[in-house]
């Protein structure tokens, strides 16, 4: 392969540390090829993310190109004057007729590349086959013949309502049908309950109503407003969550308008512009009519689980902000756990590291101290589901980031020093397991 004769054929630029050349889901009509420094090419595979470093001399993008289909990883630039030959397809073919062993090489390439994508697609089937009744294995490619056989289905224990942790606030236990037809739309787990609410004693110093108008259906509604300076932070949670002595703020975290439902955060309630005004008028009567004492009954637990799953369905309608649905998904969590549901909290958990994934490889929204500031949270949230590996991704993303600050790097250190030092003495047992 001649470089200089290739050069000839496409565009040389150089990159400075951080850029992103391109994200997963994009079209792509070039070959590009790394001339100096390096790269990442970062692909979320089922729950978890690879990431794979190209240095001087490789190649990639070959296969999206040829093949007219959407990339598939995200590409970040690692390191300062970083050089990128990008050849378009227009171009390549004059020299892969003039070069066969470039030909080849690009070849060999494609072939690895969809055999790795085959091998990880035949796990995530392998793993998705461990959560499905035996029933759902022909759809995976499993013949009749093997098909285990089938076994009366087991009545579902009754849901367990939590007891109240503080003052029995009055509810009625029955879940609102706005929360229903949420489920029905598949935004709400079945496995969702009904819980008692719970009421803090001083919580009056903290809240007060506030009249608003609701920028969608111009229909005025009280909500609750809260200010967070008058409460007394206990301690901050390793995921990010604040503990206050008075009253938790996820209760007020977001307003919702009783008439047409739309729901979003206090700071963004009012942002939202005309298309998606326009756009949630459409949707939002899919929920249905909301509680008569929506309003009132602000301490309700099952209404705070309304506002925060309205929340999540107006934010995925009119996708404004990106941070908007994991953060969501995070408070659902806390609020999961307080309430006893650990297998909801831990799926609530993993949709926000999800989401919160999505926004960071797909979206444009971070850089600098805010960055560095999600990959802290993301490797705080991947240890909390276990996943150690991970996680040290995330905190030494966020230590070789220009814009990190002398707190953030005492966290990030910090956490690296601990998953060190539990590798080590993890190694440590194995080998003296051995020895004996």
């Amino acid at each position: 392969m001649d470089i200089n004769q290739l050069k000839k054929f496409g565009t040389m630029k150089t990159y400075k540390r951080a850029e992103v050349l391109f994200r997963a889901g994009d079209s792509n009509e070039c070959l590009y090829m790394v001339l100096s420094g390096g790269i990442s090419l970062r692909e979320k595979i089922g729950d978890n993310f690879k990431t794979e470093i190209l240095r001087s001399g490789k190649f990639f993008g070959e296969l999206s190109m040829i093949l007219n289909i959407p990339i598939t990883q995200t590409c970040i630039i690692e390191e300062n004057e970083t050089v990128i030959l990008s050849i378009p397809a227009s171009r390549l073919e004059g020299y892969m007729d003039a070069d066969k062993g470039f030909c080849l090489r690009v070849m060999k390439n494609m072939g690895s590349r969809i055999r790795e994508l085959v091998g990880e697609n035949e796990k995530l089937q392998i793993e998705l086959r461990k959560h499905l009744p035996a029933s759902d294995d022909i759809q995976l490619g499993k013949s009749p013949e093997s098909e285990e056989p089938i076994t009366e289905e087991k009545e579902e224990p009754p849901i367990e309502v939590v007891k109240p942790v503080i003052v029995p606030a009055k509810v009625s236990l029955e879940m609102p049908n706005a929360l229903k037809n949420l489920m029905g739309l598949g935004m709400v787990p079945p496995n969702h309950g009904i819980y008692e609410s719970r009421q803090w004693s001083d919580a009056t110093k903290a809240i007060s109503p506030k009249t608003i108008t609701c920028p969608v259906c111009d229909e005025k509604f009280v909500a609750t407003y809260m200010s967070k300076s008058r409460l007394g932070v206990g301690k901050t949670m390793p995921d990010m969550r604040k503990i206050y002595t008075d009253i938790d703020p996820i209760y007020f975290d977001v307003y919702s308008c009783h008439h047409c439902g739309y729901s979003n955060y206090t700071s963004d309630f009012m942002k939202i512009e005309k298309p998606g005004i326009e756009h949630l008028k459409t949707v939002l009567p899919r929920i249905g009519k909301l509680p008569l004492d929506f309003e009132e009954d602000i301490f309700n637990i099952n209404y705070i689980f309304l506002k925060l799953y309205l929340t999540i369905f107006c934010n995925v309608e009119i996708r404004c902000n990106a941070v908007a649905v994991p953060k969501t998904w995070m408070r659902l969590s806390w609020l999961y756990e307080d309430m006893g549901e650990s297998i909801l909290s831990e799926f609530s958990t993993k949709e926000a590291y999800n989401q919160y994934s999505n926004a960071y490889y797909n979206t444009k929204t971070f850089s600098g101290e805010s960055e560095v500031e999600l990959m802290l949270l993301m490797g705080e949230i991947a240890l909390k589901l276990g996943d150690e590996k991970n996680a040290a991704n995330h905190f030494l993303t966020a230590l070789q980031n220009l814009g990190i600050n002398n707190l953030q790097r005492s966290k990030a250190e910090d956490r690296m020093y601990e998953l060190r030092h539990k590798k080590d003495e993890a190694g440590g047992q194995q080998q003296n397991e051995a020895m004996d």
